[in-house]
């Protein structure tokens, strides 16, 4: 109980207990810092980024099969991302990331940022990694899984501007 640790680029406190079933859930919360997280990280796109937010995670593990839930409000993070991802540090733009293992070959990512965008991805395992073999992502609406493999994208939105993603992700601006 109450482990302390560095995750996310803050501070984080992790709490474990056995369940009935014979399971582990673990909650985890912590403070995420844009700073740290970049430093560590690096990817380009966290430049875009400012503040730190609250954050809390479950992890349960049952007949050697994982879920993992991440969820936070992003109050006290600012972004800088281009339209539609731009946000002041005041505003709450509720976002959560899942992942569950349906078994040791399969496991599906969900994860939803507002109302914005959604998705959900069904994974399987070739050879030491997981590949995307369907899903979608959605702007405006929730998500059904396809029954087609593929990763789709569906929605609207009333601005997205290629470009200035493309200056965000790539390190140099210039990136393909």
């Amino acid at each position: 109980q109450n482990i302390s640790a560095q995750i996310l680029g803050g501070p984080a406190t992790l709490n474990a207990a056995s369940a009935k079933d014979g399971g582990v859930r673990i909650a985890v919360s912590g403070k995420l810092n844009a700073d740290n997280l970049r430093k560590s990280l690096g990817w380009p796109w966290l430049k875009s980024l400012r503040g730190g937010t609250d954050w809390r995670g479950v992890i349960t593990v049952r007949k050697r099969l994982t879920q993992f839930t991440l969820d936070s409000s992003l109050a006290g993070l600012a972004s800088d991302l281009p339209a539609p991802f731009a946000k002041s540090s005041a505003a709450a733009m509720p976002v959560r990331f899942e992942r569950s293992a349906l078994n040791p070959l399969q496991d599906t990512v969900s994860f939803s940022y507002s109302k914005l965008v959604s998705g959900q991805i069904l994974r399987g395992k070739s050879g030491s990694q997981m590949k995307a073999e369907r899903g979608v992502v959605s702007f405006g609406a929730t998500p059904a899984l396809p029954s087609k493999n593929g990763v789709w994208v569906t929605g609207a939105l009333s601005v997205l501007d290629l470009d200035q993603w493309r200056d965000v992700l790539s390190p140099s601006g210039a990136g393909p």
